[in-house]
């Protein structure tokens, strides 16, 4: 057990603790800043379009899927929603 906050980053600050003379902690902060950038918001925007989908699916006959752009209309309110929400 490690009595530090910080998740992802102190489990790979402490598992790369052999090589942190020669590498610092570049891959903790690597790994904290591809979270934070890419996939984190990428998790957020594909949560956002499935429940667009699933919203919209109702009002659509099962062989015809509901138009891109109201999908995308709907996951961006859904988002906006979101953020305001969590404030």
């Amino acid at each position: 057990m490690m009595p530090s906050s910080g998740g992802g980053w102190v489990y790979i600050r402490e598992a790369i603790g052999p090589l942190n003379h020669y590498v610092g902690e570049l891959p903790s902060f690597l790994y904290v800043w591809v979270m934070v950038v890419a996939i984190k918001p990428s998790s957020f925007a594909v949560v956002s379009m499935t429940f667009s989908k699933y919203m919209l699916s109702p009002f659509f006959d099962s062989t015809c899927n509901p138009p891109t752009v109201v999908v995308k209309l709907l996951t961006i309110a859904t988002m906006c929603k979101s953020l305001l929400l969590s404030q």
